[in-house]
């Protein structure tokens, strides 16, 4: 059965409401914990929408006839997502200087683990519908 791209991105978009409910309810919480709920909210911004990107660019190379080609897709914008966020936490980093909240660096990694668990379950939807 063939997806369309919105059904596909569901669960994305669920995760990233839930993930910024549960920021913006808690944001008093997570200030006294020395989270900043601007650099979560934010990093699941960024999260989501890298993830919607390579959610697409997988659908689009899963046409492709060459399983090789499929897989350099696929690999590639993983490995240009990770290089992404990883050179943006760096940015972060050093533009905040001493402001700077680790613990939301740490809570946006986990942030992460969620986006790629989804990104990992679509894409076995992707493939079980090619």
């Amino acid at each position: 059965m063939k997806k369309n791209l919105f059904s596909l991105l569901l669960p994305l978009f669920i995760a990233a409401i839930l993930i910024a409910t549960m920021t913006a309810a808690g944001s008093e919480w997570l200030l006294n914990k020395k989270i900043n709920p601007m650099v979560v909210q934010a990093a699941n911004l960024i999260l989501l929408i890298t993830s919607c990107l390579n959610i697409f660019f997988q659908k689009r190379n899963l046409q492709q006839p060459n399983p090789q080609a499929v897989m350099r897709g696929i690999i590639g914008a993983t490995m240009v997502k990770l290089f992404f966020l990883a050179s943006l936490v760096l940015v972060y980093i050093i533009a905040a200087g001493e402001k700077r909240s680790v613990y939301a660096v740490i809570v946006s990694m986990g942030c992460y683990i969620v986006y790629s668990w989804i990104e990992t379950r679509i894409s076995l939807r992707l493939k079980s519908d090619k």
